[in-house]
């Protein structure tokens, strides 16, 4: 899955020849990592033309203040370790896989959202098992599973 990209505050329309990428206001295009790893698009993304969009951010920003509403303290890293860390890069997601493993070992619960299971959070799912974690499953609504 390639990282999806809208146009920003900066731009009503970005086009790139050599990435062979047009994006007008409005629209979402997923970028293959060959195009996000190129010198324009990256350029791009840091000058503010572009901005990496993503489901995941929108709804950990919702099931976070949901957390909040019920007494609790959201702990979301994917909100914070994109701002320095590369997920598509192999030692970046290391790192932040481990940066999480120690998050986890300071949490009570582990909150568990929607019905599609990431690989992170497979693996966070089973960190929290062995530490005998209780794990809370909610649907996309918010809505505990029982």
């Amino acid at each position: 899955m390639g990282t999806k990209v809208k146009v920003g505050s900066k731009a009503y329309i970005f086009h790139d020849q050599s990435t062979g990428i047009t994006i007008k206001k409005g629209e979402i295009k997923e970028l293959t990592p060959q195009q996000y790893n190129s010198k324009r698009i990256r350029s791009a993304i840091n000058g503010g033309h572009l901005v990496i969009t993503n489901e995941n951010i929108e709804n950990a920003r919702k099931y976070s203040r949901f957390a909040v509403i019920h007494h609790s303290i959201p702990i979301a890293p994917h909100l914070l370790f994109p701002q320095f860390l590369d997920d598509t890069l192999g030692e970046d997601r290391q790192t932040a896989m481990f940066m999480n493993y120690v998050l986890l070992t300071k949490c009570v619960q582990l909150w568990v959202f929607g019905s599609s299971i990431s690989e992170g959070m497979a693996q966070e799912i089973q960190w929290a098992k062995r530490r005998h974690m209780p794990i809370r499953y909610f649907t996309e609504e918010m809505e505990e599973v029982v």
